[in-house]
């Protein structure tokens, strides 16, 4: 498998940087069944103490610390489990020059 050296990488996140390494490793293991970008959110999982991900992609169950939710009925299942009632993320404030400032004036309020 060829990678192109990190030092040859111009890099957008130091995150993403400090991880390359570990990030190539895990491509390896799963013989290339985990895209870069797929190892990527499953290290940063393992780091922020992340055992559960909600995806439709069935390569994140070679991953040994993380469970797949990929029906409503598996979240809810692992909400339960979880004594959690619903999940109910906080709104993430919108700044001038986000996404959100691209939606239609009736849709922003």
């Amino acid at each position: 498998m060829y990678h192109v050296p990190a030092e040859a990488i111009t890099w957008l996140s130091v995150e993403t940087q400090r991880l390359y390494d570990q990030v190539l490793i895990l491509v390896r293991n799963t013989s290339g069944d985990l895209n870069f970008h797929d190892a990527l959110i499953a290290l940063g999982c393992q780091e922020l103490g992340v055992h559960f991900i909600a995806s439709f992609d069935a390569d994140f169950d070679r991953v040994a610390w993380l469970t797949r939710l990929d029906t409503p009925d598996t979240v809810m299942a692992a909400l339960k489990k979880a004594k959690v009632e619903s999940p109910r993320p906080k709104p993430l404030p919108l700044v001038e020059g986000d996404m959100g400032s691209a939606l239609p004036e009736r849709e922003r309020k």
